[in-house]
């Protein structure tokens, strides 16, 4: 006769090498972190639970981040005392204005330079990353899209919020 004990030690030992074996799966590295930052990896929850969770994958995010960049936009805090309309940074400038048509903001991208299509890639201070592509501009530098308050409320609340960092990277060809 067995004993139950040893069972129930076999029974959580191969219970934690299954957990031990979805949590490698599930490890975000350099890769995931590329693909997602030029828009060609997915746009899930998990990247941002990661993130804040662990400070060297949030470390190796800012490197790839700023390593891929064309513009960064630094967190506005120590210039602001509440939710900002426009954000300046080297070689450009973010606009949000209010849209004749109720319910809808304006996104105006003035850059210094034409450049093809790009990612928004802003991260907020809780850690909550967000993505949003952007087509490429006119010979002036200029893009504008129309953005619907409700549907794309956390890109507004980010871009308005001044403690919100980010940058513009190149999406990648063929990326959505």
């Amino acid at each position: 006769m067995s004993d139950p004990f040893d069972s129930a030690d076999r029974s959580y030992a191969a219970d934690q090498a299954l957990g031990d074996a979805a949590l490698r799966r599930d490890r975000l590295g350099e890769r995931e972190i590329h693909l997602f930052l030029t828009g060609e990896g997915p746009v899930d929850d998990r990247l941002s639970r990661a993130l804040f969770a662990d400070p060297a994958l949030r470390a190796m995010f800012r490197r790839i981040r700023d390593r891929l960049a064309q513009f960064t936009l630094p967190s506005l805090a120590a210039a602001s005392d509440g939710a900002v309309d426009t954000r300046t940074f080297p070689g450009g400038r973010i606009e949000l204005r209010p849209a004749r048509r109720g319910g809808q903001t304006y996104l105006l991208l003035r850059l210094d330079w034409a450049m093809g299509p790009l990612v928004l890639v802003l991260t907020r201070p809780d850690g909550t990353t967000l993505r949003h592509p952007l087509p490429a501009t006119d010979a002036a530098g200029e893009t504008l899209q129309v953005l619907d308050n409700v549907v794309d409320a956390s890109l507004l609340a980010a871009l308005a919020d001044p403690e919100t960092e980010g940058a513009l990277l190149p999406l990648a060809e063929g990326a959505p």
